[in-house]
């Protein structure tokens, strides 16, 4: 029997299927498929340091070591992540305000600031968070030498396409301090 063109438009394993398909049946002795291949133009963020973001994109800057990173590029094209993904970063602070983290810095919607824990999570006030080392509502730095936790929000969520400073790796998801 003859094999009958299958419902394979659109489905590259399909189409390969229907020209094996034929090749067994003897009907031709050689097919190959005809795909064409749909191109768009990769997200690249234009934010002022991306070019310098190493870990995403290494195109050997400062003598780095050529494709040496999470390519992030590609990775973009399949997702850059949720606004109802929330992450937590366990470090010495959060700079809720720095423009290229605030606007990717979840609130605890369930929680008032009026002195009551609303959200009866055993923490009073903890809208924006919990700072764990100093026990209180506030996750900013202790002090301008305490970065590193904004370093390391900035990594994972500082807004991307801004025109300033960084892009996170999933600037689409949301973070808790």
């Amino acid at each position: 029997p003859t094999p009958r063109r299958s419902e394979a438009n659109g489905n590259p394993a399909a189409v390969m299927g229907v020209a094996m398909d034929w090749h067994n049946a003897g009907v031709v002795e050689w097919a190959q498929a005809n795909c064409i291949r749909e191109t768009r133009a990769r997200f690249i963020p234009n934010d002022t340091y991306f070019f310098a973001q190493w870990s995403l994109c290494n195109t050997n800057q400062n003598g780095s070591v050529l494709n040496r990173d999470l390519a992030a590029e590609r990775a973009w094209d399949i997702t850059r992540g949720n606004t109802n993904v929330i992450v937590a970063v366990l470090d010495d602070g959060l700079e809720r305000t720095h423009p290229d983290l605030a606007a990717n810095v979840f609130s605890n919607s369930a929680e008032l600031v009026d002195a009551l824990d609303n959200d009866l999570n055993g923490y009073t006030n903890d809208y924006w968070g919990w700072d764990f080392w100093d026990n209180d509502n506030d996750p900013s730095p202790s002090n301008t030498n305490d970065g590193h936790g904004v370093a390391t929000a900035g990594l994972i969520i500082a807004a991307a396409n801004n025109g300033q400073g960084i892009a996170g790796l999933a600037n689409l998801c949301r973070l808790i301090p």
